[in-house]
Formats: structure tokens, sequence, C-alpha cells
């Protein structure tokens, strides 16, 4: 937001932003800065602007967490015991919520390496209530989720406006979401029997590729296909928009 020239230093260092402001943006500290004679107001992420998306992060994986450790069935048909499938369930919300929520939750660098970081000791503990022994089997999946929010992080800083971001919340929940269904679908209805162990394939998605590292899949090389393609892709798609807005502010007429 800018202020116009005849606008003192003084009154606008005591801007203060609106509720509806803090809502939009979160917690963050507004500054002034002159620009060609022209005091703008600006905004930097606060330290308390990052602790409101991590703690959300917390505790969505801590839920997840406790629904296993309180043998939560999920189905009529559920595996038990129900707290074997804890690394499953806490892959599925990983990977789900940071792409339901990707805009919101990697803001900036310091709040991805948190959500990144975060992630891994609650995939250990999913791990060891699954009684899984293979240490590579915990790994692999900590690993793929870490790529996925780094990979959604890259596209988040190519989406620049909000209608941008709701398309970008559509496309990766049907990149996450979309691979279990498929595989639901294709389990229920083969040939008319349940084929509840039919191994999941790395090319449907995220989810599936977790999920297929974690119970040790022949297909496990498709999913780092899958991870490898997915960061490529990301990162080309930001560094695209980083040039195209720098090709449009070199040709941007300046201000006053």
């Amino acid at each position: 937001m800018s202020i116009g020239c005849g606008l003192s230093a003084a009154h606008a260092g005591s801007f203060r932003p609106g509720f509806s402001e803090i809502l939009k943006t979160g917690i963050r500290v507004w500054k002034t800065r002159r620009v060609c004679g022209i005091i703008r107001v600006i905004e930097s992420p606060s330290p308390i602007s990052a602790a409101v998306p991590v703690l959300c992060w917390l505790s969505l994986q801590l839920t997840a967490l406790s629904l296993s450790a309180m043998k939560t069935p999920f189905s009529l048909q559920f595996p038990r015991p129900e707290e074997r499938m804890a690394l499953e369930e806490m892959l599925f919300l990983q990977v789900g919520a940071a792409a339901l929520f990707f805009p919101w939750l990697l803001r900036d660098r310091r709040t991805i390496a948190m959500i990144v970081i975060t992630s891994w000791p609650f995939t250990v503990l999913a791990g060891m209530m699954s009684a899984q022994i293979d240490p590579m089997k915990i790994a692999g999946p900590a690993t793929l989720v870490s790529g996925w929010i780094i990979g959604l992080a890259l596209c988040n800083s190519a989406l620049r406006h909000r209608r941008a971001r709701f398309v970008g919340i559509a496309l990766a929940a049907a990149l996450a979401f979309g691979g279990p269904l498929l595989w639901y679908l294709r389990a229920e209805f083969r040939d008319g029997v349940p084929n509840s162990n039919w191994k999941p394939n790395g090319w449907l998605g995220p989810i599936m590729c977790a999920w297929g590292l974690c119970n040790g899949s022949p297909r496990a090389l498709s999913a780092w296909e899958f991870l490898a393609t997915f960061l490529f892709l990301s990162l080309s798609t930001s560094l695209i928009s980083f040039g195209i807005s720098r090709h449009w502010a070199a040709f941007r007429p300046p201000v006053g």
C-alpha cells in the first residue's frame, strides 16, 4: 500500500493495520520506507506470524497421532491392531494438509523450514507406534513428504494472486487425493472382487508414493521419479514466474 507525497514520515510511521488486514496477512510488523521520494508502508513477517501456522501444523499431526494411539478404526474392516496403521495415517495427513493449506502454511522461508523439520519427529513416532522396525521404511516416506512440502513452497512463490492460489490448492488437492481415490475404486470394483493387496503405484500421487515406500513396494523407483518430476516442474514454475515479474518490473513506468 502506498501513501501520497504530502504525507509526512511521522504520520506514515504511526500507521497500524486494522483487523481485516491482520486476518488477511497474519500478525506482521508494519514499517515505512522511502522509495523515489514517496513514503511506502511495507510489511514484513514477524516471528509471531510464523508461530501460528507452525502451531496449527503441530496440532494436526498430534491429532493424527492421538487417534492412532486411541485405536480409532476408520472403516468397518480396518486392520487390527489399529495402531499399526499409524504411519500410513500420519503420511496421509501430512501430504493432504500441506496440499490444502500450503498458501497459508508455507508463507516464508522460516516457516517452510519449521514445517519441514517438525514433520520428521511425528513421522518417526508414527513409525514406532506402527511397529515399523526397518528405519529405511520411515526415512523414505519422511524424505518424500519433505520434498512434497518444498515443491509446494516453490509453487506458492509463483502464485501471486488470490485466484491463482485457489487454483493451486485445487490442483494440489487433486494430485494428493486423486491417487487414493483411484486406488480405492480399482480395489473395490476390479473384476467385482476387492483387492486390498494391490501395490500402490508411485505415479498415483504423493500419498500413494509414501504408502508404497513405507510398505516396501517394489515400485519404489516410480515414487522417486514422481518426486523428482514434481520438484523439477515446481522449480521451473517458480523461476518462470520470477523472470516474468522482473521483466514487467523493468518496463513499469516510474512512480511519481
